[in-house]
């Protein structure tokens, strides 16, 4: 907020103040307060540092596409746990999100647990990876409701990597 705008658009916390500055509302009007930061610099700024990040990740995948093929076998193993309860409309999404990770596929898995779906939907469009997921090697676990931290620690019993990272679509 503006600073020369806080003396009528701010009001002390106390019941007295807000009950003054409703009352001075309601017979006078509320005039709006203007942003203490001008709309078109702060836009500025945010491209200007968008602008930053695109050659820094440019500058990073040159620097990447020159460096000598690193020996997959010297990456770390990596886990993959997602939770899901009845996120079917979500959950295709985030698998083919992992399925399109350019870490190499021989060093990661994904372990969902479903932590107890009653939408048959969801359930189903679990179903339809399960072939796909014997192929890679990943599992789909099936359990009991027990909530987000129980869920995430019985697919983490399923995992086989050195590091695993979470992955959640529990609400």
């Amino acid at each position: 907020m503006h600073p020369d705008d806080h003396s009528f658009a701010l009001s002390e916390a106390t019941r007295e103040a807000l009950v003054r500055k409703l009352v001075e509302a309601l017979r006078d009007g509320v005039a709006p307060a203007r942003p203490s930061i001008d709309a078109a610099a702060n836009e500025r700024v945010w491209v200007d540092w968008h602008q930053i990040l695109a050659g820094e990740r440019r500058q990073m995948l040159r620097a990447l596409a020159s460096r000598p093929a690193q020996d997959e076998s010297s990456l770390p193993f990596v886990s993959v746990v997602m939770t899901h309860f009845n996120r079917g409309d979500l959950v295709k999404q985030a698998i083919e999100s992992v399925q399109n990770q350019d870490y190499p596929a021989s060093r990661f898995e994904l372990v969902i647990m479903d932590d107890g779906s009653t939408d048959e939907q969801s359930k189903e469009v679990l179903r339809t990876y399960e072939a796909d997921f014997e192929r890679r090697g990943w599992r789909i676990v099936w359990g009991e409701n027990c909530y987000l931290g129980c869920a995430r620690n019985k697919a983490v019993g399923h995992t086989k990597g050195k590091v695993s990272l979470s992955l959640s679509l529990l609400n």
